[in-house]
């Protein structure tokens, strides 16, 4: 049994299916309508699933498909669970970047996270203290309570994709620059480090580094690639200078995105990254001599 999917991907989910049943039973969009009786902009609405989209017209629109009993209460499940209020809601208010939020919508419904980082250790894999760290770091005018909020959302984020019925697969790959750049005090980086060799114990995560001698993966900066089991859309979230971004597609085939997913792979596939246990690249650096 897998966890919630949240809202947002039950939304997608019920869109993808009542798109697919006009399609199976080979009728365009102008023929559901007139055979409702409906103008064409009310099936669009519907096929969106817009937020005020009434139950009575899924209802009708099931009914033309002769959809099955089983089958119509499973997207009736979907148009449901579309309208709760997804569980990062609460923090909303403290975050201010839209694109992050798109993508923590979608976090919940992944089977496969893929991350590359540059600089910093993945957000996922912080501690609290590292993460409160690069917060403050990045955002100097940010209140207490907004920082509070974020390192909140950071560890929540952690705890859930972490719960035992979420069937998930984590890979992480770090540039080997970010375990050598000290980020707050040594006992923030020697906690740091524990966590992220005690993260590859889990047989569900893979930590990876790449090392300073081969060639740089991450020009395009630090990403998160989420795909899904539940047949929707791959989720590609791209950290960037100027204003970050969210692209939607297929991650295993050529498109805006593939100049960074496509390193990702093939460097797991062909071992530029190494794979050793992340004790191997962590540990040695919790000495004094290299925190001070």
């Amino acid at each position: 049994m897998t966890s919630y999917p949240g809202p947002v991907v039950q939304r997608d989910l019920l869109i993808k299916h009542l798109r697919g049943l006009r399609r199976s039973a080979g009728q365009s969009d102008a023929d559901v309508a007139t055979a409702l009786g409906w103008p064409l902009s009310r099936l669009g609405r519907l096929e969106n699933w817009a937020p005020d989209s009434p139950l009575e017209d899924l209802r009708l629109l099931l009914e033309h498909y002769g959809v099955e009993a089983a089958a119509k209460e499973g997207l009736f499940d979907l148009a449901g669970g579309s309208r709760m209020e997804g569980w990062w809601q609460h923090y909303v208010p403290y975050i201010t970047d839209r694109a992050f939020l798109t993508y923590l919508s979608y976090e919940p419904g992944a089977s496969l996270i893929m991350s590359f980082e540059c600089l910093l250790i993945p957000g996922l894999l912080q501690t609290e203290a590292y993460a409160r760290a690069i917060l403050s770091d990045c955002l100097p005018r940010a209140s207490t309570v907004q920082l509070d909020a974020l390192v909140e959302l950071r560890m929540e984020r952690q705890r859930r994709l972490a719960e035992p019925n979420h069937d998930l697969r984590q890979v992480y790959i770090l540039d080997e620059a970010a375990l050598h750049r000290q980020t707050g005090s040594a006992r923030v980086m020697a906690e740091q480090m524990n966590r992220l060799a005690g993260a590859g114990e889990d047989p569900s995560i893979t930590v990876a580094v790449l090392p300073f001698n081969v060639t740089h993966m991450g020009r395009n900066g630090p990403f998160l690639v989420l795909e899904s089991h539940y047949g929707i859309e791959d989720v590609l979230f791209l950290e960037r200078v100027l204003d970050d971004a969210v692209l939607f597609g297929d991650s295993r085939r050529c498109g805006p995105e593939d100049s960074v997913c496509r390193p990702l792979r093939k460097s797991l596939g062909h071992g530029t990254v190494q794979r050793a246990h992340p004790a191997n690249s962590c540990r040695p650096r919790l000495s004094s001599h290299q925190f001070g």
